[in-house]
Order: structure tokens, then sequence, then C-alpha cells
């Protein structure tokens, strides 16, 4: 799950990632990896608006969902920006916290100035 491995990622899965593993739904988490595509997930370029803004940020030792489907996806959204972070995996707000919310942050802003 994670690639950076310390004190501050331990603290923050414990406070992130272990209270929605606690709570899950057991049967639907077991169906959705039998078939992990989500129903719309291949129509979603056909619901974005040409005007909305869109930014994947994927790892790429992301062993869940895998970087190259978000990279797809990015391919086949008009205006959207995919940043691959080279250091993370599926929890990337973790692995690159820093990046992460700058570049959050950075998108956030972008929305209001325009």
């Amino acid at each position: 799950m994670n690639v950076k491995i310390g004190p501050h990622q331990w603290d923050l899965y414990q406070q992130l990632i272990i209270p929605g593993l606690q709570r899950r739904d057991a049967g639907f988490i077991e169906t959705l990896q039998r078939n992990y595509q989500l129903e719309f997930e291949s129509d979603l370029p056909r619901f974005i608006s040409p005007q909305t803004q869109l930014m994947i940020l994927a790892g790429r030792h992301d062993q869940i969902v895998g970087f190259q489907q978000q990279l797809e996806l990015g391919e086949r959204v008009k205006n959207s920006t995919v940043v691959l972070l080279q250091n993370a995996g599926h929890n990337l707000f973790i692995d690159e916290e820093m990046k992460t919310a700058g570049y959050f942050k950075g998108f956030l802003q972008q929305l209001v100035v325009k």
C-alpha cells in the first residue's frame, strides 16, 4: 500500500486508513475486487463537460488501481492534467503528503482564478 515507511507515515496510516478498513462493507469490497471496473468508469469521459478541469494524481507504485488506467483516463478527458508521483503508492497522500497537498491546493487556486 505505502511506498514510504516511517513513524510519520505509520501514524497517518493509523489515523486515516485503519478506521476506514474497520468500517468497510466486506461484501462490497469482495465484489469490487473480483471485477474492479465500476460500471460507469468507461463512460466517465462522456459525462465530463469540455469546460471541466480535471486533475488526476496517481502513485507510480499503486498496486490497487494501477497508474496506467489513470493515465489512460487522463488521455480521454479534455482539459485534464495527470500527475504521476514516482515515490507513491495507492495512499499517495501519505507517501507524498506535501506534494499531494501542493498539487491539490494549486488545482483549487486555479479554479478560483478562472
